[in-house]
């Protein structure tokens, strides 16, 4: 069995509760559709040391696609409110019974990237005055250029140096649930997007499997890319002075789609000429430039 995972947040405050979202696939690489599963989630330290734990039992939807929320769940060992997010860096650790039950075969680990709340976007504006002598935004590092710091100088957002054109999937038009749109949350669409468009696509290449599965040498060891939620291209569109090869007359690639949209071949997009958010359609060539977290 094949656990895809994915964490992010979307509140601005240290939180009661985190989202949690996981695509579920058999040996076979097919989908496990509309079943109820056992799922044990548990936040582990360096050592991996178990400092809290609990269990939920839900049903994944057509896609495979199971939401849940940490801290909502039958608690097992700890307090998620006891942990001292600082302390980091820390993981999640899933264990999962497709039949229903507590008998967890299928284990799978996914980090958690921050203190697990989502930045405020206008930090954007006043990283380098609150991180002086340390990185800054223009930066070279870690494979590319930074575009976004945390209130901490330390951590923040990098984009590809190279601008790429694509299509945004190279299959069928579908609802994959790439709904995120935060800072960190292009990383949990790219999952989605690319567990759905691998089963769809017969072949080829779209701008999320581009990000995750092919990079260029002079990236390596820096694999971990991914397509930018529509939030992350506006905090880059905030930046673009500072970022080469940067079409500002051209509109860029999103992984962020909306459910409620009655059309399902359409994502979002960001028009570079002014900042405005465009819809449009999955199948067009457009530009795009991936991005990663440190």
């Amino acid at each position: 069995m094949l656990l895809l995972l994915s964490c992010w947040c979307a509140v601005a405050q240290v939180p009661a509760k985190i989202s949690f979202q996981a695509v579920l696939r058999n040996s076979n690489d097919q989908l496990i559709t509309n079943q109820t599963v056992g799922i044990k989630i548990s936040v582990i330290n360096s050592i991996n040391q178990a400092l809290y734990a609990e269990r939920h039992t839900t049903t994944t939807n057509a896609n495979g696609l199971i939401s849940i929320e940490i801290g909502g769940g039958d608690v097992s060992s700890g307090s998620l409110d006891g942990i001292d997010w600082t302390k980091g860096p820390y993981r999640l650790k899933t264990e999962t019974d497709p039949t229903g039950g507590f008998q967890y075969l299928i284990r799978g680990f996914t980090d958690i990237l921050a203190v697990p709340y989502a930045f405020e976007a206008n930090h954007a504006l006043v990283a380098d005055s609150l991180a002086p002598g340390r990185l800054k935004i223009g930066d070279r590092y870690q494979g590319g250029i930074i575009f976004w710091l945390d209130n901490t100088g330390e951590h923040g957002l990098i984009v590809d140096s190279i601008t790429h054109g694509a299509k945004w999937n190279n299959g069928i038009n579908r609802f994959v649930g790439a709904e995120a749109n935060g800072i960190y949350g292009g990383r949990r669409n790219t999952d989605l997007i690319l567990s759905a468009q691998l089963a769809d696509a017969k072949g080829g290449y779209f701008a999320a499997r581009y990000c995750m599965r092919n990079g260029y040498l002079d990236r390596v060891p820096y694999e971990d890319w991914y397509l930018p939620s529509t939030i992350e291209l506006q905090l880059l569109y905030q930046q673009k002075d500072l970022i080469p090869d940067l079409s500002t007359n051209k509109s860029y690639w999103s992984s962020t789609e909306r459910e409620d949209w009655v059309d399902w071949s359409i994502a979002e997009s960001l028009d570079f000429t002014n900042g405005s958010v465009v819809q449009a359609e999955k199948g067009t060539e457009m530009y795009y430039r991936c991005i990663r977290s440190f």
